[in-house]
């Protein structure tokens, strides 16, 4: 915010997108400030999306190998310690 002279007053985070009440500082200009809020807003959210899926399919590999392994246990008449 300092660095790139934006003066923020007030800002509302929606579901898919941002209100912002701001200005640029003297010297700075607004569309730069935003385009590189933008920028650097969309390469968090990618770079968080891919770790979630990454993180998701991990998820699914785990739970689908319980269900097997439970079923398999279940075939061969054992009981779950």
């Amino acid at each position: 915010q300092k660095e790139k002279g934006l003066e923020l007053y007030s800002y509302v985070i929606m579901t898919n997108h941002v209100h912002l009440v701001a200005r640029a500082k003297e010297g700075f200009a607004l569309s730069d400030i935003l385009r590189d809020f933008k920028k650097h807003t969309s390469k968090t959210v990618v770079k968080s999306l891919r770790i979630f899926t990454k993180l998701f399919y991990i998820f699914i590999h785990v739970k689908n190998n319980l269900i097997k392994n439970c079923l398999y246990l279940k075939t061969e008449n054992r009981q779950l310690i």
